[in-house]
């Protein structure tokens, strides 16, 4: 449960990060005053130093778990000779140079690549050690890469927007973020879901098996919290939108994107969750995701 708590942390600290980003350079560059500037820095410096935290106490507790104790120079080594160490250090680097940017970076379109680019290399360091990327190799690297942007790119800012205190006293500065995010919100969620899927099915190479297991029954639960927010995320489009567009309301928006604020926290829980759970399926188990729906199909019929 420590490690799972660790890995939970670590996702969710990467979105508040990368969520900064996001709202200062993409939702908030047409009005500055959905968020007081103190406020998005202190969730930017929250997001970072844990993520920092999580990123070694993570290396200390594999350690540990292994080899019962271990010291500096046990430590060090593992930083500089294993896939995990390395992408750590990566993260830790990359983590530094975003905030600064974020903080510091005035709003220019270099800015907004140099963004891209440092959100790309956070988000790689996850998915370069995940369970897919040291099974498959790019295929599932690249849908994990897919289903960690998605994340980013959305569900990043409504943290932001949850916390903005301004939806009474300066409803009207809300239209444009809401549209830019309505915007992205509902593709995002798809993207989450179908990706989910596609990796899901690519570990399914003995269905029975998979379905009944701890990593199943994780899996399904993380992928219904999807299917909640996706529809949270169809209301959004096409409820609510309209109705901002033809009353102008926006308080209805403060509780949906408070409720996707909450479910995408479990969402990233039980993501952790997850990745601490042992994959159930033996070395020779088939990882083509067309071939295992068949499979699973098949399975239901017996």
């Amino acid at each position: 449960m420590i490690l799972a708590a660790l890995k939970g942390l670590l996702y969710l600290s990467s979105i508040l990060l990368i969520g900064a980003g996001v709202f200062r350079f993409f939702i908030e560059k047409q009005n500055s005053e959905l968020l007081e500037r103190r406020t998005l820095l202190s969730l930017l410096s929250l997001g970072a130093i844990i993520l920092a935290a999580t990123t070694v106490s993570e290396i200390a507790y594999v350690l540990y778990d292994l080899l019962g104790s271990y010291d500096l120079t046990t430590f060090w080594d593992f930083v500089i000779s294993t896939n995990h160490g390395k992408a750590a250090s990566i993260r830790l680097l990359v983590l530094i140079l975003l905030s600064l940017l974020i903080s510091l970076a005035p709003d220019t379109w270099w800015s907004k690549q140099a963004f891209l680019l440092l959100g790309l290399g956070l988000i790689s360091s996850f998915s370069a050690i995940s369970h897919g990327a040291s099974m498959a190799g790019s295929s599932l690297f690249v849908a994990d890469l897919i289903h960690f942007l998605a994340a980013g790119a959305w569900a990043g800012p409504i943290f932001y927007l949850a916390y903005s205190q301004h939806w009474l006293d300066k409803a009207n500065l809300y239209k444009p973020a809401l549209e830019q995010i309505s915007r992205i919100g509902l593709l995002s969620v798809m993207i989450l879901f179908a990706s989910g899927f596609f990796m899901s099915l690519s570990y399914m190479g003995e269905p029975e098996e998979f379905v009944y297991s701890n990593y199943g029954f994780s899996l399904f639960t993380k992928l219904g919290m999807i299917l909640i927010i996706l529809a949270l995320a169809i209301y959004n489009r096409f409820v609510l939108m309209n109705r901002l567009a033809s009353t102008g309301e926006v308080l209805d928006f403060r509780e949906t994107i408070r409720w996707e604020a909450a479910l995408l926290s479990l969402v990233f829980i039980a993501t952790g969750v997850l990745t601490t759970r042992a994959l159930p399926h033996s070395v020779t188990a088939s990882l083509n995701p067309a071939e295992n729906l068949l499979n699973l199909i098949q399975s239901f019929w017996r």
